[in-house]
């Protein structure tokens, strides 16, 4: 939200020279604080916002910016898959925090991934034979029919 309210505000600012660079900066300091063992939410957010904004440039695709451009909805789906092995290596081991925040990113990483690989690339590469809009239109109403089924019933079992 902070990467899109400051392009509509002060439109494409990230794009400029002295952009470009501050966002590495910022990215790269706040990567040095993870490496220092300064964890926190904030830092976290700032660092996501700063390594989407860096990486959000026009220009001719690359293999690699495909890989990670794909792998983007799986990390952000599943990270918490690599946060919780990591999680369980860490206690077992009695990881540093700083360690055990690198484990975390490297296994949500990996785990975003092979999902990438195996599910997501897969479906992409046979999207366009599979759909048919009635079946779109059908799995479109099935997700709103049990939606509504769990809202209600929920709403129906948890009632005081």
């Amino acid at each position: 939200m902070l990467a899109i309210t400051s392009v509509r505000r002060y439109g494409d600012w990230h794009l400029t020279l002295i952009g470009r660079w501050g966002i590495r900066a910022v990215a790269l300091g706040i990567g040095a604080l993870f490496a220092l063992g300064y964890v926190s939410i904030w830092l976290n957010a700032a660092f996501g916002v700063a390594v989407v904004m860096a990486l959000s440039m026009p220009g001719r695709r690359s293999g690699f910016g495909q890989v990670l451009g794909g792998m983007s909805y799986p990390l952000y789906l599943n990270a918490w898959v690599g946060a919780f092995a990591a999680n369980f290596i860490a206690k077992r081991l009695d990881l540093p925090a700083a360690a055990h925040h690198a484990l975390v990113c490297a296994l949500a990483v990996l785990v975003a991934f092979v999902l990438w690989a195996c599910v997501d690339r897969q479906i992409l590469a046979r999207r366009n034979g599979w759909y048919r809009p009635w079946a779109g239109q059908t799995a479109a109403l099935s997700g709103y029919v049990l939606t509504g089924i769990g809202l209600i019933g929920g709403l129906w079992i948890f009632a005081p």
